[in-house]
């Protein structure tokens, strides 16, 4: 079986490692934040996030896991809307500028795809890398995620 070649879009300058079935591998690291992307047997890059976009990140991951459980389809519950909608949904006491930085930091990890219009998150989805990610992250499930989201609750204010 051969490999293609894949050019992580956000390090240009990186050689590019294998795609296994055409799919980024994502590696979770045990500290809260931090993602590995695989790019080749003896090459990894760490993505590092700062607490507010882990948190957003968790909180919208909760929002999709939601939406599953009620019988969405996976595009439909990737889905997460304009920074208005975020922040008014998801972290209503957040500043409507720091939504819209931190869905940018999060598009720049390659955890959230953006449509950007008039200097703001018109519209997002979370990408099949932060599915995978946040998939793989909290090994003993639900209730693990469940209690590391109680404990981030005072950053993202709810």
């Amino acid at each position: 079986m051969t490999h293609q070649k894949f050019q992580h879009p956000l390090t240009p300058s990186h050689p590019p490692g294998p795609a296994v079935g055409g799919v980024l591998l994502l590696l979770p690291s045990p500290a809260r934040g931090k993602m590995q992307v695989e790019e080749g047997s003896d090459s990894m890059a760490e993505v590092k996030l700062t607490k507010d976009a882990d948190a957003l990140l968790c909180a919208l991951y909760k929002s999709y896991r939601e939406k599953r459980r009620l019988g969405q389809s996976k595009a439909d519950a990737k889905l997460t809307g304009s920074a208005s909608k975020i922040q008014s949904e998801i972290v209503p006491r957040w500043t409507l500028s720091d939504v819209e930085e931190t869905c940018w930091e999060l598009k720049r990890a390659g955890l959230l795809s953006t449509l950007d219009a008039d200097n703001t998150v018109y519209h997002s989805s979370l990408t099949d890398e932060a599915i995978i990610y946040m998939e793989g992250r909290f090994k003993n499930g639900l209730s693990e995620f469940l209690g590391y989201l109680e404990q981030i609750k005072s950053i993202l204010l709810w």
